[in-house]
Formats: structure tokens, C-alpha cells, sequence
């Protein structure tokens, strides 16, 4: 039962961060100019930003697949023949980290420190369960929607296969991952002078993990945020009312931890609300923010929080009650 309860409380926080399914089902990466110096690169996987000086380049997060990280170096490379110098991880997570193989091995990669220690105690188990449990699950349900299709005679026949051969290609390119670990890590915040450019990494507490590091771009007026900040506009599943839900299914200590977990990402939401001349919120997953879009989220967590905390006292005083 205990087992049980730990997993619902799992499935809520995923369904607060999750945002997109492992791999996603498109594998085009769009690139998109957000200033003068700093790309936009989007698509499958998490979102990766880069800003170009005449010093080099320093991009953030990699994306999920090999093949993935590769292109995201040709993209770059389109852009500018500056090397590679420096890749940020946001936070440990697969779709954020595992195309760093292909970056050139000169890249010095920097996180935070709970970000390091999770790749290492955690990273290796998660790729074998992609392996063992999501990938083939995933490719018995698309050869049977292939097959059923097939049979129909359906038109989306056509677009199944197209599915199915790009799962193929993602299993086929898991066989050669490999988890490069960061070479540099920090706890609270650094500074990285590039060109002319300023480059703050700050840590500003537990949200998404407990390693979340965010990458402003001061003098572009950018902050990438990693999954500390959700893009929930085209997500059905991120719904105040179902994760309720989730909630009346734990125990107290469990909804305790839900809640401490809410308001310390609430708290650092707030603080970056109070940094001045931020114009551009990108997301870990999904569209870039202007402020007024990024304040709707933060309230989104605050009204969740809010709700999870009234549940608590409504059911501490039904116990009393009885």
C-alpha cells in the first residue's frame, strides 16, 4: 500500500512536470533567433539555447538523443564558426543531457552539484529503464497501431510507419549513448564572462529537481529557466482538478512533501519575478514567455499550492472531528 501511495505521489509531480512525453513524436528541431546573439533551438526533447560571441559559444542543455546533440552542434554551426566552449545542464533529466557525447570533447560542461551526483547514482538506471521498459512498450503499441491500420486500409496508415521508423532510429541510437558527467559544478551561483557577454548561473533552491540552475542572459534580456518554468498552454493534462485528485489518495507526510515541494518552487518563482529587465522566460519544454506569460504560470503554481494546503487543513480537522 505504502509502495502504491509513494507511486501516486510520483505520477502528480510528474503530471506538474512533465510537459512532454520522453523523445516527444517529432524530431524536427526548430531554430529561432530570440536577440541578436542568443538561438532558440526547439522540437523533441528539451529546450536548447545558445548564445554566439566572437569568444565562442555556450549553450544550454543538449537534448535527449545522440543524433539529437549532433544536429543541434550542425545548427550551430550554421549560425556561427566560433567553437563550442561551454554546455549548461539545467538539471540531470535525459531530455535535457544525453546529446552531450556529441559536442566536442573540448566542451566544458557545468552544473550544479546535486545535478552531477543524480547522473551518477541515478543516470545509468534510468537509461536501462528506457531500454528495458518505455522503448519496448512504446514499439509493441506502434507495430499494433501500424498493423491495425494496415488492415483498415486507413489513410493514417502512412504517418504510423513514419512513427514507427522513427522510434526504430531512437532505439538504434540508445545503443551508443553514453552519459557524459559535468566537469565543473557550482552550488549557489558563478559567472561567466564570453566576448563581452555576462553569463549568471544561479541556483535559487528545490523546484523541478534539486538541482535546477537557471542561465540569465543579462544583457540579452534572457533567462532560461530549465523545468523550473512549465509552458502549460498546450497541455490538457495540467489541470488543477485532476491533481487534486491524485492528491486525496496520499498521506499526510506524503502531502506534506507535495507541499514543501510547491512552495519552494513558488518561492523561486516570486524572486524571479523581482529581477529587473528580463524580457524573454524560455521554458524547459514548449513556446518562450513574455512576463505577462511567465506571471501566469507562477500563479498557476501559487493557486495549486493554495488549494493543496486547504486540503491538508480540511482533513486534519476531519480527524480531530471524529
Amino acid at each position: 500500500m505504502q509502495l502504491m501511495k509513494s507511486f501516486v505521489l510520483l505520477f502528480v509531480l510528474l503530471i506538474i512536470i512533465s510537459p512532454q512525453e520522453i523523445g516527444g513524436d517529432d524530431d524536427e528541431l526548430p531554430l529561432l533567433p530570440i536577440t541578436e546573439n542568443i538561438y532558440l533551438i526547439s522540437g523533441n526533447g528539451g529546450n536548447v539555447a545558445f548564445l554566439t560571441t566572437k569568444e565562442g559559444v555556450l549553450v544550454v542543455d543538449c537534448k535527449m538523443f545522440p543524433y539529437h546533440g549532433e544536429e543541434v552542434v550542425s545548427k550551430i554551426s550554421h549560425i556561427t564558426d566560433k567553437k563550442i566552449k561551454y554546455l549548461v545542464y539545467t538539471h540531470y533529466h535525459g531530455d535535457h543531457t544525453q546529446g552531450a557525447q556529441s559536442f566536442p570533447p573540448s566542451t566544458v560542461i557545468i552544473s550544479h552539484s546535486n545535478t552531477r551526483e543524480n547522473m551518477e547514482t541515478m543516470g545509468l538506471s534510468r537509461i536501462e529503464a528506457d531500454k528495458t521498459l518505455h522503448f519496448p512498450g512504446q514499439l509493441q503499441k506502434i507495430q499494433a497501431k501500424v498493423e491495425k491500420l494496415k488492415a483498415e486500409k486507413n489513410q493514417g496508415f502512412q504517418e504510423a510507419e513514419k512513427e514507427l521508423k522513427m522510434l526504430k532510429r531512437r532505439i538504434r541510437d540508445y545503443d551508443r549513448l553514453k552519459l557524459i558527467l559535468p566537469h565543473m559544478t557550482i552550488e549557489k551561483k558563478a559567472v561567466l564572462y564570453l566576448g563581452k557577454q555576462r553569463v549568471e548561473l544561479m541556483y535559487l533552491g528545490e523546484a523541478h529537481t534539486n538541482g535546477d540552475l537557471l542561465v540569465c542572459f543579462p544583457q540579452e534580456r534572457t533567462l532560461h529557466m530549465g523545468d523550473v518554468l512549465l509552458h502549460f498552454a498546450k497541455t490538457e493534462s495540467m489541470n488543477k482538478d485532476l491533481m487534486m485528485e491524485r492528491v486525496k489518495n496520499m498521506t499526510d507526510g506524503e502531502t506534506l512533501k507535495l507541499i514543501r515541494t510547491l512552495e519552494s518552487w513558488v518561492e523561486i518563482l516570486e524572486e524571479i519575478t523581482e529581477m529587473e529587465g528580463v524580457e524573454n522566460f524560455i521554458p524547459g519544454h514548449g513556446e518562450i514567455m513574455d512576463r505577462k506569460s511567465f506571471l501566469a504560470q507562477t500563479e498557476y503554481l501559487r493557486d495549486l499550492k493554495r488549494r493543496v494546503v486547504e486540503f491538508q487543513r480540511k482533513r486534519k480537522n476531519s480527524l480531530l472531528s471524529e
